[in-house]
């Protein structure tokens, strides 16, 4: 979460880059990925 680049891949291909509050507003895979891991109050921005 507080890293300058988050690559997002999905099967070898590279789908998304950017901040962790980048990718929640425009990456829905990402949010569902953060979800599994952090619940849903890992999806607000830190």
């Amino acid at each position: 979460m507080n890293a300058d680049r988050i690559f997002l891949m999905d099967d070898g291909q590279l789908l998304d880059v950017g901040r962790h509050d980048q990718l929640l507003k425009t990456s829905d895979l990402y949010r569902k990925i953060v979800e599994s891991q952090f619940g849903k109050e890992g999806v607000h921005e830190r």
